[in-house]
């Protein structure tokens, strides 16, 4: 399934900050990362969506905005050119410009691309706390999703509990 801006509440951008990145990725990839991916249960923590050539992070829960992504359609598929990121989350996290690079790459390849990349640790952290980074860590990929469902209507309903 699409997702689309009007499939969940979210609030606007307000100022965001230009970090430039490059990153290219074939047809076959962009259109997967095109689809985006609504969260079905409490530990999807993002609703991503793509519109105006942007792909849009938003936090599931709150809605609120995370940084979108620019991307350029090319002859062999599609690259990144920069993030725009919202301008406060850059200033509260004090995150490094790589560290958030890093983090949206994860993002993009574990969410939308169903691949299994390290979760990016900040520099001059020695553990990866949970409550220090600037990205959850638990997210639900679409292929889980649907193996959850389909497990889901297997189960007695005695079992949820």
């Amino acid at each position: 399934m699409v997702a689309k801006k009007t499939d969940w509440e979210i609030k606007e951008f307000k100022d965001t900050i230009r970090i430039d990145y490059t990153e290219t990725f074939s047809n076959e990839k962009f259109q997967k990362i095109k689809n985006g991916f609504i969260p079905r249960q409490m530990e999807d923590k993002w609703f991503i969506y793509f519109h105006d050539g942007y792909l849009h992070f938003h936090r599931s829960w709150t809605g609120i905005a995370f940084c979108k992504v620019h991307f350029q359609k090319i002859e062999t598929g599609a690259k990144i050119t920069h993030i725009l990121a919202d301008s406060e989350l850059a200033k509260l996290s004090n995150s490094e410009t790589s560290y958030f690079i890093n983090a949206v790459d994860q993002m993009v390849s574990n969410i939308l691309l169903g691949k299994s990349k390290p979760y990016p640790k900040p520099k001059n952290s020695k553990k990866t706390n949970p409550s220090n980074l600037l990205i959850p860590v638990n997210v639900t990929r679409q292929e889980e999703q649907t193996a959850e469902a389909a497990q889901c209507d297997k189960k007695p309903w005695w079992r949820f509990w």
